[in-house]
């Protein structure tokens, strides 16, 4: 197995690591996600249980939007 697949099944085991990511995502968007909101995004999954996984995408909604267009 070579170092980069090994590297990204690690990454794919931590959830943070996709969090930070989409982050940058959103950054390249435009939006302004700094470390606070993108810790934020983190402690909403944290304790948003599995089962209710389709409410992420509101809270984290309302973590990094300034304004109801965005």
């Amino acid at each position: 197995m070579g170092e980069e697949l090994r590297e990204d099944l690690i990454h794919a085991a931590d959830p943070r690591v996709s969090i930070g990511r989409f982050a940058v995502f959103l950054r390249d968007q435009g939006f302004i996600v700094g470390l606070a909101e993108t810790a934020l995004m983190m402690r909403v999954a944290a304790e948003v249980p599995l089962t209710e996984w389709r409410m992420l995408s509101r809270l984290w909604r309302s973590a990094v939007c300034g304004n109801r267009q965005e």
